[in-house]
């Protein structure tokens, strides 16, 4: 199990670099998963951890897009 958390760590640290690279980047689920040609269970990890942590939301339309708390300046 220790290397499964490591690669979600990885993947976890290239799809951010990734979002803050593009900010107005919005994908789906399904693209996120074929964009970094993860599997199912991996995807849906992957999109948790990155919400859980406030990085990424999922818009009312299905679209994982940086999470505006992330983006408020600090101090507010």
């Amino acid at each position: 199990m220790p290397n499964q958390d490591v690669d979600l760590n990885r993947w976890v640290a290239l799809v951010k670099g990734e979002y803050r690279d593009m900010p107005g980047l919005n994908l789906t689920r399904a693209q996120v998963r074929r964009m970094w040609g993860l599997e199912d269970g991996e995807c849906d990890l992957l999109l948790q951890r990155l919400q859980a942590s406030h990085f990424l939301r999922v818009t009312t339309s299905g679209f994982f897009v940086l999470d505006e708390q992330l983006l408020a300046p600090a101090g507010r």
